[in-house]
C-alpha cells in the first residue's frame, strides 16, 4: 500500500491520507481512557481537530511544539497498567505525533511511520486475541478503506474538500482499525 501513496500528489493529499489512519486510531485511546480513567481523550480529539483545521487551511499558525507536549501528558505508560487496550492507545497517540510532525515539517519518514504503527496495531491485536492473522477481515477492510481513502483524496482539488471528503468517509465506517465503534 506505500507505493500507492505515492501516487497522491501534492503532498497535502498525503498529509490527509495519514490524518485518515490516525482518526481511525481515536477510539482506541478513547477505549483506554474511559476503561483505565486515565489519559484525555478530549485532549486527543482537540489536536486531532486542530490537525484537521490546518489540513483543511484554516488555521495555520499552530505551536506544534505546544501541542506535542499536551499530548506527551495525555500518552500512557504500559509499565503503569496491567491492560492490553494500553498499547493500542499508544499506538494512537504514537501516530498522533508522527502527524504532528508531519504536519510541521512534511516528512515522508512520518508519515510512512503512521502506516507501519497502523498496520503494527492490527497485527498485535490479531495476535493478543490469538486469532490468525492470514487474511483476517480486520486487515481487509483496512486494505479496502485505505484504498477508498486514495480515491477520495484523488478525486478532490482543495485540500478543504479533501477533508471533508475523508471525514465523511470515516465517519461511515465508524470503526477503528481494531474494530472498535467511536468517535473518528
Amino acid at each position: 500500500m506505500s507505493a500507492a501513496i505515492t501516487t497522491l500528489n501534492p503532498f497535502w493529499k498525503q498529509q490527509v491520507f495519514a490524518a485518515g489512519l490516525v482518526a481511525r486510531m481515536r477510539p482506541n485511546y478513547q477505549l483506554f481512557a474511559e476503561l483505565s480513567g486515565e489519559g484525555d481523550a478530549q485532549v486527543f480529539g482537540s489536536i486531532l481537530d486542530i490537525v484537521w483545521e490546518h489540513l483543511a487551511g484554516y488555521n495555520q499558525k499552530i505551536n506544534f511544539d505546544k501541542q506535542l507536549d499536551k499530548l506527551e501528558v495525555i500518552t500512557p505508560d504500559p509499565a503503569q497498567f496491567d491492560m492490553y487496550g494500553v498499547w493500542p492507545a499508544l499506538d494512537s497517540c504514537v501516530a498522533l505525533a508522527c502527524l504532528v510532525n508531519l504536519c510541521e515539517h512534511a516528512d515522508e519518514a512520518e508519515l510512512l511511520a503512521i502506516m507501519d504503527v497502523n498496520q503494527s496495531t492490527i497485527g498485535n491485536y490479531l495476535q493478543a486475541m490469538q486469532i490468525s492473522d492470514d487474511a483476517h477481515p480486520l486487515q481487509s477492510d483496512d486494505i479496502a478503506l485505505q484504498q477508498q481513502l486514495i480515491a477520495e483524496l484523488q478525486a478532490v482539488e482543495s485540500p478543504s474538500a479533501a477533508v471533508r471528503s475523508v471525514r465523511k468517509l470515516l465517519n461511515s465506517v465508524g470503526l477503528s482499525n481494531i474494530g472498535l465503534e467511536g468517535r473518528l
